[in-house]
């Protein structure tokens, strides 16, 4: 059975009431994603490398 990864969606409620997600572009959304799916959730910690950063946003959304 599905079960969902609740444990970051307080940061994008942050982001929502604080106002800062209507100042980021749709680029700097797909960006943050990516960078949030490779998070150790143990550590809070992500460290993709810009390359992995680029190649999973040009491969996986339009322009």
């Amino acid at each position: 059975m599905f079960e969902a990864q609740t444990q970051w969606f307080h940061v994008f409620k942050t982001m929502i009431d604080s106002g800062d997600l209507a100042t980021l572009s749709g680029s700097a959304v797909k960006v943050y994603l990516v960078v949030k799916s490779f998070t150790n959730f143990a550590t809070g910690r992500a460290f993709p490398a810009l390359e992995t950063i680029a190649e999973s946003r040009d491969s996986r959304w339009p322009r």
